[in-house]
């Protein structure tokens, strides 16, 4: 792994960890399963998703919850779509785009078969 690919952790670079893998099966839906990320640092970000865009690339996506109205129906963006909240932020765009590229090769590494096919 490059150090580009990687996160340094005291002055070397770090893996993530899955700790928690779970595959969803859904025809029609991007997600392809739910994980558990544990960082250099030891703070486990629990509830992340695998995701597939259109093209077939995946990426991860962090966890989020449904904003509501005061009568707790969810919030719904101009075009209908529901509006999330997110629980974990980066930083930066880069920070965002290494978390993911760890994450998809510690999913590589631990569970080749959530990428397969």
């Amino acid at each position: 792994m490059t150090a580009a690919a990687a996160i340094s952790f005291g002055g070397k670079p770090a893996h993530v960890r899955i700790t928690r893998w779970r595959p969803f099966h859904n025809e029609a839906g991007a997600v392809l399963g739910y994980l558990d990320v544990e960082l250099p640092s030891g703070m486990i970000v629990k509830g992340c998703k695998l995701m597939v865009g259109p093209l077939g690339k995946h990426w991860i996506a962090t966890p989020a919850e449904q904003q509501l109205d005061k009568k707790g129906n969810p919030r719904l963006a101009a075009r209908g779509k529901t509006i999330w909240q997110p629980i974990v932020e980066f930083s930066t765009r880069e920070a965002r785009t290494r978390f993911g590229e760890l994450v998809l090769a510690a999913l590589r590494r631990q569970h080749p078969e959530a990428l397969a096919g």
